[in-house]
C-alpha cells in the first residue's frame, strides 16, 4: 500500500493493488505504468515521488481507457499523519488531486 498526499501535504488516500482509493476506500480508479487513471476512464496524473499524482499542465491527455470493474473496497487504512509540504511548485504541472476538493474536510 502506498498513502497518496496533495501537494500541500495533507493525506488523501491510497493505492493498493494497482487501484486508486480515497481515504474513505471509495475507489477513484487505478494505476498503470505510473499513470493513475480514474473511474471515468480519463488520465488524472502521473505517480511522483510515490506520494503525490501530479498533472501535466503542457500536454494534451491521451484519450480515455475502458476502465476495470472496480474492486471491492478494502478497509480503510488507519490515516496516516500529513507530510510537510512542498515548498515550490513544479514548473508545467500541478497537484492533479485539486478536482476531488468538495471530498476534502473544511478543517484546512
Amino acid at each position: 500500500m502506498k498513502y497518496i498526499y496533495r501537494w500541500n501535504g495533507k493525506y488523501f488516500g491510497f493505492l493498493l493493488d494497482d487501484n486508486f482509493f480515497d481515504a474513505n476506500a471509495k475507489w477513484l480508479g487505478w494505476i498503470e505504468n505510473e499513470q493513475i487513471w480514474m473511474e471515468n476512464g480519463e488520465l488524472l496524473g502521473e505517480l511522483y515521488e510515490d506520494l503525490y499524482i501530479l498533472k501535466s499542465t503542457t500536454k494534451l491527455p491521451p484519450e480515455p481507457k475502458a476502465p476495470p470493474v472496480p474492486p471491492v473496497s478494502p478497509e480503510p487504512p488507519v490515516i496516516p499523519e500529513d507530510i510537510l509540504a512542498k515548498d515550490t511548485d513544479l514548473e508545467n504541472f500541478e497537484d492533479a488531486l485539486g478536482i476531488f476538493d468538495y471530498i476534502d474536510d473544511d478543517d484546512e
